[in-house]
């Protein structure tokens, strides 16, 4: 299978330290690729050809604004199609937040993923998760800005959310619906920790005909 995408954490350093993170980001974690490695990256997926999108992440991305700019300019200078993900804690006006995506925009950037669940919104206040949504589809257009996940956006649309919430009034807001079936999650990293109290529990047992369950 060809590979068609490079995803780039420019540092596991974020501005929380969310329980369901599945690379441990936090804002003690240090260090950030540099710009070198990246354009190294970038020249051996361009002399791949077979790679079509760069993804910039983290962390946080928007915490290395400058790097985060300067690696999509050289990203789409060598014809890739490019995307952030971002949890939105920087979008706190409506003139920085367009400043910074019209920015981007101008570097390259096409689209933009943005993360909207209970544990971002314990640290992010809702108001602007839903600012850099609006301003990021009047930038890039409805169908290059992606909602992750739009079941909590959803959510908390109908529950009158603005602010912050915990993940305990969360859970009180929404007992009705069954919150970890409706919604996609990577149970690794922070959330085998941190969230094995949401979840059911079985024993482990051997696979059938393995070796090991005839021991």
């Amino acid at each position: 299978m060809p590979l068609t995408g490079v995803h780039f954490l420019l540092s596991y350093q974020c501005t929380y330290e969310c329980d369901h993170c599945f690379v441990w980001s936090s804002p003690r974690s240090g260090g950030t690729i540099t710009l070198e490695m990246m354009t190294k990256v970038l020249d051996q997926a361009k002399e791949l050809g077979t790679v079509d999108n760069v993804y910039f992440e983290g962390g946080e991305p928007f915490l290395f604004y400058p790097l985060l700019v300067e690696g999509i300019r050289r990203a789409n200078e060598r014809g890739f199609s490019t995307g952030v993900v971002t949890n939105c804690y920087w979008a706190t006006n409506d003139d920085s937040t367009r400043d910074k995506l019209e920015n981007l925009k101008q570097a390259g950037l096409k689209g933009i993923m943005i993360s909207v669940n209970p544990f971002y919104a314990e640290h992010v206040p809702f108001e602007r998760t839903q600012r850099c949504i609006h301003i990021s589809q009047e930038v890039f257009g409805f169908s290059n800005v992606m909602i992750y996940q739009m079941e909590y956006y959803r959510q908390f649309l109908e529950l009158g959310i603005r602010e912050r919430i915990t993940f305990k009034d969360y859970l009180e807001l929404s007992r009705d619906l069954d919150y970890p079936g409706h919604v996609e999650m990577f149970y690794m990293g922070r959330a085998t920790s941190q969230l094995r109290d949401y979840f059911p529990k079985f024993p482990a047992q051997p696979a059938p005909n393995t070796q090991f369950s005839r021991l």
